[in-house]
């Protein structure tokens, strides 16, 4: 069974004011890093060893620097 467009796009539509009834922006506008990624080297560097987990929560940015293309796999 194909769905037609008009339907796919009230279907979207729909689930957009579904999430904005509930508080939920969809496609937020803003974004706002918690910390520095040097600030978080300095803190876990001597702490943590590879495959260590912490509780502790960060937002950071930051900027592509590389892309590579692995047949229908990329990483970045």
């Amino acid at each position: 069974m194909s769905v037609g467009i008009d339907e796919l796009m009230k279907s979207r539509k729909d689930n957009l004011e579904y999430l904005r009834k509930k508080g939920i922006e969809p496609f937020p506008y803003s974004f706002a890093p918690t910390h520095y990624s040097a600030e978080l080297k300095d803190k876990y560097e001597s702490k943590l060893k590879a495959g260590d987990h912490t509780k502790d929560k960060a937002i950071v940015a930051g900027r592509v620097m590389a892309k590579r293309n692995f047949g229908k796999l990329y990483f970045v």
